[in-house]
């Protein structure tokens, strides 16, 4: 996503007015254009739009915002009685935000979609075979008119999912969808690692980890669940497209372990320790990360959905193209990023 924004430098908080748009009014790109470069001139738009601001005593702005027809941003204005934009800013993706201010069940579908989507998303890396997998849409048509007791838009749920970063192609052939799955998220094979296979595992990582034997822990394309791993140490450790399925994870050191698009479902994680991990596309779906420490890690592409985040410190990541659905990063105790370049240079694989 491109935005035309104007980004302030070294801004210590941001504070802003409560507006209402009480009048929309569409100018050609051309027009739009030279209101852009000569917001202070008079315009006669403006002057003729007074009547519809009404004025109010509860700190509102009654505003115009004005939309490009060429493009998709627009600017707000406040003229305060005046010809001119006496007050204004510039709202990047404005037509949009007036869309769905115009008609709220267009949100609502948009959410429902973008469940369902993630959903069958999941699904499909699931039961992928060597980079292919098919869904039914009759499947998917039951799925989303039971949850949202509507009818499912076939085509634009095939768009939304061929949009998806994971999947290479998407094609429909009689109510069938055949999808080929990016490589970088293709797991050859999927193995099951037992309890006690586990604890084999780590009891040699610890020796090789105090260069005393042993061997480095690998739970590349690993399947892991249900298992505990409370307290272990593993770091530097190789989990990449590993899947942790309802674990204990709770105080587990993560550090300079290679996580690359690991999922984490439903798992339990306070207390967790990451420092320069790299976590980069990985997935954490209903896990609880209170209380943990990530920092100077890459989270780049990484999501978090329906995550708990209290306490936890989120320092000095990389976090470009970073998610989180339903996860209110306000709780964490911070959450801030840094530039590439300063992360340690940390290789991705």
């Amino acid at each position: 996503m491109i935005l035309n924004i104007q980004l302030r430098n070294k801004m210590e908080s941001w504070e802003y007015n409560r507006c209402q748009i009480d009048k929309t009014i569409e100018l050609s790109h051309t027009e739009f254009e030279h209101f852009r470069r000569n917001t202070l001139a008079d315009y006669d738009f403006i002057r003729n739009s007074l009547d519809d601001l009404p004025t109010t005593n509860d700190n509102t702005r009654h505003c115009i915002m004005l939309l490009d027809d060429g493009g998709d941003d627009g600017i707000l204005v406040d003229p305060q009685g005046y010809d001119y934009a006496r007050y204004s800013e510039y709202v990047p993706n404005a037509r949009q935000l007036c869309r769905l201010g115009q008609f709220p069940a267009l949100e609502e579908m948009t959410a429902d979609m973008e469940r369902l989507v993630d959903y069958y998303t999941k699904q499909a890396l699931e039961t992928q075979s060597e980079g292919k997998t098919t869904l039914l849409l009759s499947d998917v048509s039951e799925r989303y008119e039971a949850t949202t007791q509507g009818f499912l838009d076939y085509d634009l749920f095939t768009n939304m999912l061929a949009e998806r970063p994971e999947f290479d192609d998407v094609e429909e052939n009689c109510g069938d969808l055949f999808i080929t799955v990016n490589l970088q998220y293709e797991r050859v094979h999927t193995r099951e690692i037992s309890p006690r296979e586990l604890e084999v595992i780590c009891a040699k990582h610890t020796l090789w980890l105090n260069d005393a034997g042993g061997g480095q822990a690998d739970f590349s394309n690993c399947h892991l669940k249900g298992l505990s791993l409370y307290g272990k140490d593993l770091s530097n450790s190789r989990c990449e497209f590993a899947v942790f399925e309802d674990c204990n994870l709770q105080s587990v050191d993560f550090s300079n372990a290679e996580m690359e698009t690991a999922r984490f479902d439903g798992c339990f994680m306070q207390d967790i320790f990451a420092n320069k991990t790299n976590f980069l596309q990985a997935n954490f779906t209903n896990c609880d990360i209170s209380n943990s420490v990530i920092t100077d890690s890459l989270l780049t592409s990484a999501a978090m959905n329906h995550c708990k985040v209290e306490n936890s410190q989120i320092t000095k990541c990389q976090i470009e193209g970073f998610k989180y659905l339903e996860t209110d990063m306000s709780k964490a105790a911070c959450f801030d990023s840094q530039p590439q370049s300063e992360t340690n240079d940390m290789k991705l694989s």
